[in-house]
């Protein structure tokens, strides 16, 4: 049996993480929509998430998310929150829920944990997290390691280390990726490569071996007013199968903020 797992243990359709993005007292809605292509199959979700942040640099992250492909679907809450220490800024993040695939249900679980450290005011980030992702009776541990260096106020950098343990063994990945201002438009790009790999596999059967993948990424970001939108597209090629994503996503302020980056 084929269960269906969220492509969100590893992604990178932006170079900024929410919760270090933040001014000293904002709030933040987040409106998403995508569109997935996995050979035959077609599916599609969305799903909004409330950033709020204090004076005090601690906050909240609530969202809810549902997203179906081929004959399965699935819904699930997020519960998270993160605070700015003076060195280093900390977050974590439950998601919650579950699914259908033909007449089997199945439970969804996600815990997150993220630490940021600012070095050389600001202009290099280093940070590290954790993941563990249980979907039916699969499961999948995430570990990376990275940094984002502000190459100036319009060019940033990014490479990331991936360790992966899941059903099928332990592999590996690494991603680079850069975010360049070209006028008012942000123009983001990536690669990931993984020698074994299936952590961002929306396809996952039990007791398969992990095979070598390539993802690479381009999109924009525009500001539309106080708005700001996103569209990505995300193409994976993996043992001759060819599986892509389209992201679009809406960035509202709820109140004044200052922008930022993050892992």
């Amino acid at each position: 049996m084929k269960f269906l797992i969220p492509a969100c243990v590893i992604t990178f359709c932006g170079l900024a993480h929410p919760s270090s993005a933040q001014g000293p007292s904002a709030d933040v809605l987040y409106v998403t929509g995508q569109a997935d292509f996995i050979q035959s199959a077609r599916g599609g979700g969305g799903g909004v998430t409330w950033l709020h942040t204090t004076p005090s640099q601690t906050g909240l992250d609530l969202g809810v998310s549902s997203a179906s492909v081929a004959d399965a679907s699935w819904t699930y809450g997020r519960l998270g929150g993160f605070t700015r220490r003076r060195t280093a800024i900390l977050s974590g993040a439950l998601d919650v829920g579950g699914g259908r695939q033909g007449s089997a249900r199945f439970d969804y679980q996600r815990y997150r944990g993220e630490i940021v450290v600012p070095v050389q005011s600001n202009r290099v980030l280093v940070g590290g997290e954790a993941q563990y992702l249980r979907l039916a009776s699969e499961a999948q541990r995430v570990l990376r390691a990275g940094t984002v260096i502000q190459l100036s106020p319009r060019a940033a950098v990014r490479a990331d280390y991936y360790s992966i343990s899941s059903t099928g063994g332990t592999s590996a990945a690494v991603f680079g990726g850069t975010d360049l201002k070209v006028g008012r438009v942000g123009v983001l790009a990536g690669l990931l490569m993984a020698p074994g790999h299936r952590a961002t596999s929306p396809l996952l059967e039990p007791g398969a071996v992990p095979q070598a993948s390539r993802e690479w990424m381009v999109g924009w970001r525009l500001p539309v007013g106080s708005y700001e939108v996103t569209w990505t597209v995300d193409v994976r090629q993996q043992a001759g199968v060819r599986t892509s994503r389209m992201l679009v996503g809406l960035r509202i302020p709820l109140s004044a903020q200052t922008s930022g980056r993050g892992l």
